[in-house]
């Protein structure tokens, strides 16, 4: 099957497999509980489903995160759609932009105008 020069191999594989995520506070893992459900505030920072419920048993309904410089409401909370937060983020932010800048073709008289409009909303969304 597999001889000892692809050991080292096979345990790289299974680290970069195993889901290590694990919340700061309560130091619940991925690994450890399967059903765990991971939320991210509005400044993107991880919070297990558990905590999230547990801090909000009781009013004021708002949650410390230990990496966050502020407190936030629950409503801010969200479930993590994409596994990369920098993702999260990059979608969130374009949604956001959208909602403002939602011109379409027919509102502007040449294509050149409607592109360079684009453009602009792209340098908007990279910055």
């Amino acid at each position: 099957m597999y001889g000892l020069s692809s050991t080292p191999r096979v345990l790289k594989l299974y680290k970069e497999t195993q889901r290590l995520e694990i919340y700061p506070v309560s130091k619940s893992s991925l690994y450890l509980n399967q059903n765990m459900k991971f939320l991210i505030n509005e400044c993107y920072h991880k919070m297990c489903e558990s905590c999230v419920d547990r801090i909000c048993k009781f009013p004021p309904f708002v949650l410390d995160h230990p990496r966050a410089s502020s407190a936030a409401p629950k409503s801010s909370i969200s479930k993590q759609i994409f596994e990369n937060i920098a993702i999260e983020r990059e979608v969130d932010i374009r949604k956001r932009v959208h909602k403002v800048f939602n011109k379409h073709p027919s509102d502007f008289d040449t294509l050149k105008q409607y592109n360079d409009y684009l453009e602009e909303v792209e340098f908007l969304n990279s910055t």
